[in-house]
This record gives C-alpha cells, structure tokens and sequence, in this order.
C-alpha cells in the first residue's frame, strides 16, 4: 500500500526521484536527439560513444555561454545580437535547472540546496504556503516532458513516484545539504564537488550569487513563423536559494550556514582523498563520463528505502512514526467516506485528497480538532515532555 505524504506550510522536505530503469536519462552530456541512435540495432564502437557524448559536452558549453550573453544584455537593458536556432542547442542541466526554477517561481516554494546525478535527483525545498503537492506535480511533469523532447525520447521518465521526506531539526537539515553536494564524492564520480557538469548548487554556495538559466518561448517563436534570428524570445529565469530553517543554529546567517557546509564538503574531499590512496581506488572523471551512455545503466541499482523522517533525535523518529501511522489511519477513514458521498467530512491538516472537486475541507484550528498535526512545532512539544518525565 503507497504512503500517504503530508504537506504542511512552513515544513522542510528531502525530495527524490529517479529514473526509468534507472537509466542515465539526465546525463549531463547528452547530445539533443541521441536516443533514437542508442535505440538502434547496432551496437555504437567506443569512438561513436566519444563522440555523440563529446557533442553533448559542446552543448552545454555553448548554452552556459549563451546564458551568460543573454543575462549581460538582460542586465544592461539592451538587445543581444542575432542568434540563430542552431546557436541554442540547449542541454541536460540547463532544462533541469531552468524547469526547477520556473516550479519554485510558480509554487512559491523555498529551495535551499539541489542536485541532479545521471539518473537521480535530490531536492531539499521547504514548503513555505503548503504547496509543495503543485511543485512536485510541474516539477517532474515538465521535466519528463522537456527531456523526452530534448532527447527525442518517448515513454515515462520516471520510474516512481517522487520520494518525500520530512526533514526535522537544524542538524538534520545540515546533514541534507552535505548529502546533496556530497552527492558525485560518494559516488566517485569527480574529486571536487565543482567539477560535477550536471545541476549543480555548489557554485552558487561557494559565491552567493543567484542561478541563472536559459529559456526560449517557442510558443510566440512559431506564432511569429518561426524567425531566423530568437535573440528576442530567449529570457533567463532565476533560481536563488533560501536561508537555512534557524531552529538551533543560533544567530548563523545564510551564507554563514552556506560556507560552513562547503566548508564540511570539502573536508569531505580530502578524507575521501585518503581512502582513495590507500584503497587504490579512482574516480570515473569527466573524461570517464564520456564512456557512459544516456541509455547505460549502472551494474548494481540501489534498491535500499529511505527512512520514514530525517532527524539527529532517537525519540523524534518515534515520535513522528507513531503520530504519522496515526495520520495514515486518520486520513484513510477520511478518504473512504469521501469517495461515499461525504463531502462534509474533515481531513487532517497536511493530507493530500486524491479528487479537488468537490473541495475538501480541513479543521479551522488544526491544533484544537481532535486529529493529527504533524507539524514540527507540535512534534518538538512532545519531544520534549517525554524527555521531562523520563
């Protein structure tokens, strides 16, 4: 039986998701249009693999620096030169980052750290008005249907749906910013967190500047009958991230919380630098990324389920557990007597009703009603009070 998820304003969640089979579908170096070549009867040599994956690699330099020359005159308020649709061939983590972008935009969702691995990705935002349900929902569709596009792929992009999970307490949140841009260490993908190609936060941890991606409204560009020169339907979109939750990290700011997880990240590097040497272990490389195709999949899937909450705290864990079961019977109930014809009857604050229509309600005073609030606040009261009469 599927988990019920609750989504609750304010709250923090670690988010993920992978790919179909697993396979490397969000390969940073994906060439446009390459999947029907890796679909075909023959078996590509090494050097025809070198050379579509080099050709991907042409393109997400291209677009980086044709994202940084329609950002310039974005800044200076003047018309770029004449750019011609060959000049924008796009890329993997340009779509990932400008996708990510416009569903933070639209959900109003705070993001505080992001990766994208070959077939996975991680996301920590923190659901800021309680819609993190329509984020999940623009974020992976439009990044399934983007990609299909890009890779001229047909077929579902994800194998899953997307894993969420509450994330409690500062030390928890900390810890989730280092899994993520830890992320291509731990795989030994690259050395330095930096070098990792695909989307990747730990730029702009590094500087504090804002994120800046490419788009292009096709939809007036075939309205207008398809110009030669685009320059006037590229746009970039922003994507800032947020400042840390502050529950115990005192009076840290947000780009002290930011450098003192690079910091932790490439302290990481060095200690995994040791265990290389005297393993004899080496990293696959940029260059090692080159043999892997997006249709590849890796030798051994991990299959491991991930814990139901992130906490540093024992007595959390089983306390959110123990009110979340409660949560899942509470809404169930609910669900089984709304599909009757029920429509006046009250879901517990955070559940997700499969139907909108008709609109189903939720208690006025959540903490007064006599149902689950699985909020942070509420989970940390008792916490508390168990540690009091112990």
């Amino acid at each position: 039986m599927r988990q019920l998820r609750c989504f609750l304003p304010g709250e923090q969640h670690f988010l993920g998701g992978r790919t179909v089979n697993e396979e490397f579908a969000l390969h940073p170096y994906a060439p446009p249009g390459c999947w029907p070549k890796l679909q075909a009867v023959h078996r590509l040599s090494r050097k025809e693999r070198r050379a579509l994956l080099r050709e991907g690699r042409r393109c997400v330099e291209k677009t980086r620096k044709l994202t940084e020359l329609v950002a310039f005159h974005e800044d200076q308020g003047t018309k770029p030169p004449p750019i011609a649709i060959h000049d924008f061939p796009n890329s993997i983590p340009n779509i990932f980052g400008a996708v990510l972008a416009k569903a933070v935009e639209r959900s109003e969702v705070e993001l505080l750290c992001a990766i994208a691995m070959s077939n996975h990705h991680h996301i920590l935002p923190r659901d800021g008005k309680g819609n993190l349900a329509l984020f999940n929902e623009y974020f992976h569709g439009q990044l399934a249907r983007q990609v299909n596009i890009f890779l001229d792929r047909r077929y579902a992009l994800w194998g899953r749906r997307m894993s969420t999970k509450r994330v409690l307490g500062a030390k928890a949140e900390f810890e989730r910013a280092l899994y993520i841009l830890s992320n291509p260490l731990s795989a030994n993908l690259v050395a330095r967190a930096d070098q990792w190609p695909g989307f990747n936060c730990f730029e702009s941890f590094v500087t504090g500047k804002p994120m800046r991606f490419l788009c292009m409204d096709r939809t007036r560009w075939h309205r207008n009958k398809r110009p030669k020169n685009i320059a006037p339907y590229l746009s970039t979109v922003t994507l800032e991230l947020a400042a840390p939750s502050g529950d115990g990290i005192g009076t840290m700011d947000k780009r002290q919380w930011q450098k003192r997880v690079v910091e932790t990240v490439v302290a990481r590097e060095q200690t995994l630098h040791i265990e290389r040497q005297k393993t004899g272990k080496k990293v696959l490389g940029l260059e090692g990324l080159l043999e892997t195709l997006p249709s590849d999949r890796p030798k051994q899937p991990k299959n491991s389920p991930g814990p139901m909450v992130h906490s540093h705290c024992p007595i959390t864990r089983k306390v959110y557990t123990r009110n979340f079961r409660l949560f899942e019977q509470q809404t169930r109930e609910a669900m089984r007597r709304y599909m009757k014809g029920e429509i006046d009857v009250i879901f517990p604050p955070g559940a997700q009703v499969p139907g909108r229509f008709p609109r189903p309600r939720y208690p006025d005073d959540p903490d007064r009603a006599p149902l689950v609030h699985l909020s942070r606040i509420n989970i940390a009261l008792e916490v508390e009070a168990i540690r009091q009469f112990r």
